[in-house]
């Protein structure tokens, strides 16, 4: 069963997601750019909020076009993948949105690479998308069902998750695609620990799972609400965006979870900066 998180990113049960987001808490308070932020893609009210560790969040942009995917490029300019404008848009600290790229059809997460090439899945059209820093984009990798979530280990080699088969593959420098590990229901969010541990949420499964190097699978943290995007601090604490609750969980290392941000709507995105 997939979760209705990826249904509404291919445009089968958008209407389900219309109102069921709440309110941003503390919407419009200050916060200091020395502190290090979460930040948030809510697909259901078009919005991008930050918030700092402490609690702490204001909105950083509005009047998005379906955001789902967050990623900082090395300069510090966030990207987010817009579900339905099929765009990716640049918004710097201000909060001033430019276009970036177009034509990018059901975008469903999105990752820079060293050289600052941005990778882009697609879930409708079962590709990985690379784009260039004019905004320019070419198919990576085609032929993959209900692509979903991209990562790079600490080696530099991409990692995608396929959700439609539920597996996770390899992605060579040349396209090529190995299998990882499959068995993983419904896998989303893919997020590289500090140890070069692999973490994959399961949106139908409500819990997320750890994957060694060698491909051992065990399991992390459960009694989430369709997890998907996924982010670590620099302490090793794993945040999880809920859709189905408006949450953003916050894991210890050990796997105690607690309720990080509450009352959002329908987070599909997070990053950390």
């Amino acid at each position: 069963m997939k979760s209705g998180w990826l249904f509404a990113l291919i445009g089968l049960t958008t209407g389900a997601l219309a109102g069921c987001g709440g309110s941003l808490k503390g919407t419009s308070v200050p916060v200091s750019d020395t502190q290090t932020r979460l930040y948030i893609a809510n697909y259901g009210d078009n919005t991008v909020a930050r918030e700092t560790l402490f609690g702490v969040q204001d909105k950083l942009a509005s009047g998005l076009s379906g955001p789902v995917a967050l990623a900082f490029d090395s300069a510090g300019v966030l990207y987010v993948a817009n579900k339905t404008a099929a765009t990716i848009q640049k918004i710097d600290s201000t909060g001033t949105v430019t276009s970036f790229a177009t034509k990018v059809n059901n975008p469903s997460a999105e990752v820079f690479d060293s050289t600052g090439t941005l990778y882009v899945t697609s879930a409708a059209d079962g590709t990985i998308l690379k784009i260039a820093s004019d905004g320019t984009s070419t198919v990576f990798v085609s032929g993959l069902s209900l692509p979903t979530g991209l990562a790079f280990d600490k080696n530099g080699v991409l990692y995608v998750a396929e959700n439609g088969l539920s597996q996770i593959l390899k992605v060579g420098a040349d396209g090529t695609l190995t299998r990882f590990v499959s068995g993983i229901s419904d896998p989303n969010g893919l997020v590289f620990d500090a140890a070069g541990i692999l973490y994959v949420s399961s949106g139908s499964g409500n819990s997320v799972y750890k994957v060694s190097s060698a491909g051992a699978v065990s399991f992390f943290v459960g009694k989430l609400n369709l997890p998907a995007s996924m982010v670590f601090d620099s302490t090793g604490n794993l945040y999880i965006a809920n859709i189905g609750n408006n949450t953003i969980s916050k894991v210890a290392p050990d796997g105690t979870s607690t309720v990080f941000v509450s009352g959002l709507a329908t987070p599909t995105g997070l990053a950390l900066r």
